[in-house]
């Protein structure tokens, strides 16, 4: 026998005798040989469990190929003792922003405040809630890659819907849905046209539509800076600090907010109004924060 052999032949004897040795302190102490046992494996589940946990949080939006440039506009506002943290703001927003601040490159809205709707499959309704009313700049900001249609014309028009991939097949049995109409219990206008189809949103999304209206169709009063309705994401151009960027909301507020207020309220300024105990705040959130997930 060789050597290298003999000293292989050692070591496994070695290891065989660890091996027992170990068995029999297990054995021979099972009471407290179980309870360490126990603990670890739970310790390790936990860990395990706590990590894909952690890493699933993270994944959210990252699906986006400009996700380190999207932001929401939230609004926080204090009024008559009431405090509200919300997720959307005024209707002309994000096109405000677009248009004085030049590190804004496009925006985008959501408006599903209307709930849920109607839709018709053959002879029967359907109930859907997860649909919204989206402007056209939708596939500007937001990756959601087309199966069918051009994303980038699909909602320029009213009366105008793009579908997911399994709304499509929910309500035609195919994906090849572009031409066709779907009608919804809206009064008037309840035909609306497939411009597109997209892959389903992924899992990892803060929002889950199947649905995309055309914003045009919106019954609203447009131009209102004091209602908050709308799901406004703004992206912004590269290399732009979002919380410098939020400096500008006071300007704005300024501007455009507190002209509206006035016929309203008796308020000559925004210090005016916050020496009332008031406060009006708006900000830029990172949408890969998961946070937003229970917002929409």
């Amino acid at each position: 026998m060789t050597f290298g052999a003999r000293v292989v032949k050692q070591k496994n004897i070695m290891l065989k005798n660890f091996l027992k040795t170990a068995w029999r302190n297990l054995v021979k102490n099972r009471t407290f040989s179980i309870i360490n046992i126990s603990g670890l494996a739970i310790g390790l589940s936990c860990f395990l469990l706590i990590t894909m946990y952690v890493l699933d949080e993270m994944s959210y939006d990252r699906y986006n190929t400009k996700a380190d440039r999207i932001y929401r506009v939230n609004s926080d506002i204090r009024f008559g003792g009431t405090d509200l943290n919300l997720a959307v703001c005024s209707d002309p927003m994000g096109a405000t922003l677009k248009k004085d601040y030049p590190q804004v490159e496009q925006y985008v809205r959501f408006y599903n405040s209307s709930g849920s709707k109607i839709i018709k499959k053959g002879n029967s309704y359907i109930s859907e809630d997860d649909v919204t009313y989206a402007d056209s700049t939708l596939f500007d900001v937001f990756t959601l890659p087309a199966i069918e249609g051009d994303t980038h014309t699909a909602l320029n028009e009213p009366n105008t819907v793009v579908l997911t991939e399994s709304a499509a097949k929910k309500y035609f049995g195919t994906i090849n849905a572009v031409g066709k109409t779907i009608e919804t219990n809206e009064p008037q206008n309840n035909l609306y046209k497939v411009t597109a189809v997209i892959k389903d949103v992924p899992k990892n999304s803060h929002f889950h539509f199947d649905f995309f209206f055309s914003m045009d169709n919106v019954e609203y009063g447009f131009g209102n800076y004091l209602s908050h309705n709308f799901q406004t994401y703004v992206l912004l151009k590269e290399g732009t600090d979002y919380k410098a960027f939020n400096k500008n909301f006071d300007q704005v507020i300024d501007k455009y907010v507190l002209p509206q207020a006035k016929q309203f309220m008796q308020i000559n300024s925004i210090d005016e109004f916050k020496k009332a105990g008031n406060n009006l705040q708006q900000n830029l959130i990172f949408t890969t924060f998961t946070q937003l997930k229970s917002s929409l």
